[in-house]
């Protein structure tokens, strides 16, 4: 009978201790904003980089709506931004490369109840422009992770391969962006 009672109490016990880990792991808060600047720096390796280089340079995005709702049916996280890059390339006598596109990224998992390493996926339609090549619309695949993700801060690395529409075999290339969105409201 003594067995049974502790038994009954080790099992109360540990479905207290469930209950009050699940109320602090579901204490993630849902927030979405609107209009959030970022910035970050990009690196862009096309595939003709024999002839005009390997661009790198600042770029900002401008966050037209961003989301982290734990609860949600649907992606746990989701954003839709605009983008802006002048880059400079490692041969100087090619110049700059300008790029815009608008973009649209949603986490992989739902019901994401942790501020870390959030795994998406998206895809940017823009386009770009150098001035030795011209221009070309671009579609770009990427896969990024948040490596921290909160109301007020995100640190982010994304990638993936662009292509060109114009100028395939110059212009296409491999990207990578890493970036910081701090919301100050």
């Amino acid at each position: 009978m003594k067995l049974l009672h502790t038994l009954i109490i080790g099992i109360l016990i540990c479905f207290s201790i469930e209950s009050q880990a699940q109320r602090k792991i579901k204490s993630v808060e849902d927030w979405d904003s609107f209009l959030v600047p970022s910035v970050g720096y990009t690196g862009y390796l096309p595939q003709g980089s024999d002839s005009i280089g390997f661009f790198h340079g600042v770029n900002t995005e401008f966050l037209f709506y961003v989301m982290n709702m734990p609860a949600y049916k649907g992606p746990s996280y989701f954003k839709v931004y605009g983008r802006f890059n002048l880059a400079q390339s490692t041969n100087l006598e090619k110049g700059q490369m300008f790029s815009y596109a608008m973009g649209v990224g949603l986490s992989f998992e739902k019901a994401i109840y942790r501020k870390f390493m959030i795994p998406y996926f998206g895809l940017e339609l823009g386009g770009m422009y150098q001035r030795d090549v011209g221009g070309a619309f671009t579609v770009y695949p990427l896969l990024g992770i948040n490596f921290i993700s909160t109301r007020h801060v995100t640190w982010y690395l994304q990638g993936g391969y662009n292509y060109a529409t114009n100028h395939f075999d110059v212009l296409s290339g491999v990207a990578a962006t890493m970036g910081i969105t701090v919301q100050f409201w």
